[in-house]
This record gives structure tokens, C-alpha cells and sequence, in this order.
């Protein structure tokens, strides 16, 4: 199942790059700051029509969500401690940083959990997603202990 979400969110990620390119979405700025902007498209669908000689187009808009973040547990720890970050549409994401620093590692789990470890050098700061759109920030910052 995993399998199939990944390659569900690559190719909505290929669509909605390919639709913004073309003209046919546009990004739609997100209420919160936890959540990437949305992507809306535009599609023409064809309405039925009241006389077969008369087709009317209808306007459809649809749209994609970016990730987000909805908990990050432990909410505070040392350099290497293994962080699980929960949220939704989680399988596009190419990075993670701990307040403006990289992750030592991380790894996609499933659309809805990552798991990452804090680097050596992590400062406090929210925990960033980066995705090919954008990045998104979690809503708290991540305490980093030293000792």
C-alpha cells in the first residue's frame, strides 16, 4: 500500500508541475503556515447538454493538497535522537531541516510519517518539510538539548 501512495504522490506531483508550466493551475496561498499553498486546476468538462447541438462547457475546479504537518514526537531532544513527524501527503518530501539545519538522515515512511534524526548542529527553530513546491514548517519548534 505504501508503494502505491508514493507513486500516487509522485505522479500528482509530475501533474501539478506539469499544469502549473502549462498555465493550467495556479498556486492558491494556505490559511496556516503548517500546510504548503494548494494547488488549483482548472479543467473544462463537458456539461450535458440540453439539445444534442448544443454543448456548454462547465468550469470544474479541483485541488491538490501540499503536505502538513499535524505532530512531531519527541517534541525536544539531543543531536542524533530519531524524531517521528506526523501529517498528511508527507511522500513528496525531499528534505528536512531542524530550524535551518539539515537532518542527519531522514526517511519517508508512508504519506502520513517520516522519521528523521536531529543533527549535531541543530539549533531550536520549527522542524521544516521541503518539497519540490515549497516548504512547510511545523507549528511549534523542536528544543534542542545539549546535555
Amino acid at each position: 500500500m505504501a508503494i502505491r501512495t508514493s507513486r500516487h504522490s509522485a505522479l500528482l506531483l509530475l501533474a501539478a508541475a506539469l499544469a502549473t508550466s502549462l498555465g493550467l493551475a495556479k498556486a492558491i496561498p494556505s490559511p496556516s503556515e503548517s500546510s504548503a499553498p494548494t494547488l488549483a486546476f482548472l479543467a473544462e468538462t463537458a456539461k450535458p447538454p440540453e439539445t444534442a447541438a448544443d454543448p456548454v462547457p462547465a468550469t470544474t475546479l479541483m485541488a491538490a493538497e501540499g503536505p502538513m504537518i499535524s505532530s512531531v514526537s519527541p517534541s525536544a531532544g539531543l543531536p542524533g535522537t530519531q524524531v517521528t513527524i506526523t501529517g498528511s501527503n508527507l511522500a513528496g518530501i525531499t528534505q528536512v531541516l531542524f530550524g535551518e539545519n539539515w537532518a542527519a538522515s531522514f526517511k519517508v515512511i508512508s504519506d502520513t510519517e517520516i522519521q528523521a534524526s536531529v543533527p549535531d548542529d541543530a539549533k531550536p527553530g520549527p522542524i521544516q518539510l521541503v518539497t519540490s513546491s515549497g516548504t512547510v514548517k511545523s507549528p511549534d519548534s523542536f528544543l534542542v538539548s545539549y546535555y
